[in-house]
């Protein structure tokens, strides 16, 4: 397998894109977040086709599906089954990335090829705008 990091991170394919990750515990039923992690990214961002959006569980339900590549050790996640977590009381809730002044969530994510590199669908939020700070 060819390794395609240089071609990954070389800027006419690439994008800076800043992920928000929260995670807190659960606490007599309610939700109490931790403060959100502001992560900086760095990696193509590229429109789902049409038959990757297909293979989504929902699929035809969901608009506005972008595909994020990043490279390990930074991953995005989705919401943690709480039987991978230490403690039922810990939770996560599944990050959103800000884009293009678009706020979009993670949907699912895989490995994508040997290298380290990730693959991660997002929807995009509607009604939802980001413009940064």
């Amino acid at each position: 397998m060819i390794d395609v990091t240089e071609l990954m991170t070389d800027p006419d394919f690439a994008s800076p894109y800043t992920v928000m990750r929260t995670t807190g515990k659960w606490i007599r039923g309610r939700f109490l977040s931790n403060a959100v992690a502001t992560l900086k990214f760095y990696g193509p961002v590229q429109p789902a086709t049409v038959k990757e959006i297909e293979h989504l569980s929902s699929g035809d339900q969901v608009k506005g599906v972008m595909k994020f590549f990043c490279k390990s050790p930074k991953e995005l996640f989705l919401t943690r089954d709480l039987s991978e977590v230490e403690s039922a009381d810990d939770g996560a809730a599944s990050d959103l990335i800000f884009f293009h002044g678009g706020v979009y969530e993670v949907i699912q994510v895989m490995p994508w090829g040997h290298f380290g590199w990730y693959r991660a669908f997002a929807t995009l939020k509607g009604g939802v705008v980001w413009r940064p700070a």
